[in-house]
């Protein structure tokens, strides 16, 4: 009975929280020890999503898979801040999200042009990886391409990923209204887009 107060004490902003889940007991270990096989389990189970999200908002497989290990070392570095007001996927994907975003930023301000080859170039092989013979991902692969980062990463979030409105909010730093009302706007958006390429004799 001691080991299992003591292991709920020392769980970041848990102390006479809900009960702790397998990641917050995780990142607990982490934060208190530097437990290595902790983060890796982290690693293990985040990373691939991670990537996902970030190379739909970068464009670039090569800048996702090192803003990933940097979004990771991160989680490592700030565990013992975590103050469980969100579940630890949410913080781990607010911070994927951010940094990401900056990225962007940063790579349109040093370029001065919105970003488009590699983009084209990592999406479409992810259409042809998920779905050879399926034309239509193609479309939308190619209309999801027509968006800014920021849209990309909703659309990812929400269609991919499976997270719920309240939980992008978290993530993006959004009301769940304004999550809501984009999302309604970029699948419009999105089903205009794959009208037009999917009629454009290109697509035939």
């Amino acid at each position: 009975m001691t080991s299992s107060s003591a292991t709920s004490s020392t769980l970041p902003g848990l102390t006479g929280g809900p009960k702790a889940t397998p990641d917050d007991i995780l990142l607990a270990s982490v934060a208190s020890t530097g437990s290595v096989g902790a983060f890796e389990t982290l690693v293990e189970r985040y990373s691939r999503r991670v990537y996902a999200l970030i190379v739909r908002i970068v464009g670039s497989g090569a800048d996702a898979e090192e803003l990933t290990q940097d979004v990771m070392m991160r989680v490592f570095d700030r565990a013992a801040a975590f103050d469980g007001r969100s579940a630890v996927g949410t913080w781990i994907f607010r911070i994927a999200y951010n940094m990401a975003i900056d990225h962007t930023r940063r790579e349109q301000r040093r370029a001065d042009r919105p970003q488009g080859n590699e983009q084209s170039d990592i999406l479409a092989d992810r259409a042809a990886e998920s779905d050879a013979d399926d034309p239509m991902v193609d479309v939308l692969e190619e209309a999801l391409r027509t968006l800014p980062p920021s849209d990309r990463a909703l659309i990812t979030l929400y269609y991919y990923d499976g997270h719920p409105v309240a939980e992008i909010a978290e993530i993006t730093h959004m009301s769940q209204s304004n999550v809501k009302v984009r999302l309604m706007r970029l699948r419009d958006r999105l089903r205009t887009a794959i009208t037009t390429l999917s009629t454009s004799p290109s697509a035939l």
